[in-house]
């Protein structure tokens, strides 16, 4: 009840000061980050396409269908059985499934020449 005894004028002043300090991180932030990411994009491409960046690719293949599907299931799940505070496992069991269908995946294309 401290914050509504402030006067306004109190409470104005430190909101311009977080919107200050947001726009010089931003001021600060933002050309760094494009720069580096302009450099990683020309990079990329004179690079040859590397084992680890066609894993990626496909683990990237199987996260577009695998999520949506899983979020689908969660959704269904929890609107059927209204019990939203037993239903949130999903996530972490789908979470562990996707990474050992990824490691699956990996292990049958090694044996594919």
């Amino acid at each position: 009840m401290s914050i509504l005894s402030f006067e306004q004028d109190i409470v104005l002043l430190m909101i311009d000061v977080l919107l200050f300090m947001i726009a010089t991180g931003l001021f600060i932030i933002l050309p760094v980050s494009a720069k580096y990411d302009a450099y990683s994009n020309v990079l990329k491409e004179a690079v040859k396409e590397t084992e680890t960046s066609r894993r990626a690719k496909r683990a990237e293949k199987l996260a577009e269908f695998y999520w949506p599907l899983l979020t689908a299931i969660y959704l269904g799940w929890s609107f059927w059985t209204m019990a939203w505070d037993i239903t949130w496992i999903v996530w972490p069991v789908g979470a562990v499934l996707f990474g050992a269908l990824v490691g699956l995946m990996e292990l049958l294309h090694k044996d594919t020449p």
